[in-house]
């Protein structure tokens, strides 16, 4: 059996995106399950499994997310936020699914579903709110503390 890919899947929607949001001045919202169909932010659902909840802290800054590792400061995972906010869900979800990997297996007919916990700073916002339409549809569970 081959392995799952360890990065989401480019689209070509990818390209038709950017070209929108730079006719929007880069504020372009629209969620990503409209091109990549829904819960595509997770590998291993399928029809009658049951999700299984685990946390993921995320601080949110305007230049940054910082994933912050579940073993202390060491292991934290930083990803810039460029111009386009969307450049960054990628990244996101690569990270996402690593960690994810090193949780094992949820259990028979279960699978993980991370619950993103996103600290946000006084100066994010607006990157918050970008990236969570952005994150609607995936199936990763977005909540701000």
């Amino acid at each position: 059996m081959a392995a799952e890919p360890r990065t989401p899947a480019k689209k070509p929607a990818d390209k038709q995106n950017k070209e929108d949001d730079d006719k929007n001045g880069g504020k372009h919202k629209k969620n990503m399950a409209d091109k990549r169909g829904a819960d595509w932010g997770l590998r291993d659902a399928t029809r009658g499994s049951v999700g299984v909840t685990r946390p993921i802290r995320i601080e949110c800054y305007a230049d940054r997310l910082v994933v912050i590792s579940e073993s202390g400061q060491t292991g934290n995972r930083v990803i810039p936020l460029g111009p386009r906010t969307a450049s960054s869900i990628d990244p996101l979800i690569s990270t996402v699914w690593e960690r994810m990997d090193t949780w094992g297996i949820a259990g028979r007919s279960m699978y993980w579903r991370p619950l993103l916990q996103f600290h946000v700073a006084p100066d994010a916002e607006q990157r918050f709110a970008e990236l969570s339409a952005r994150l609607q549809g995936s199936g990763l569970m977005v909540e701000r503390k």
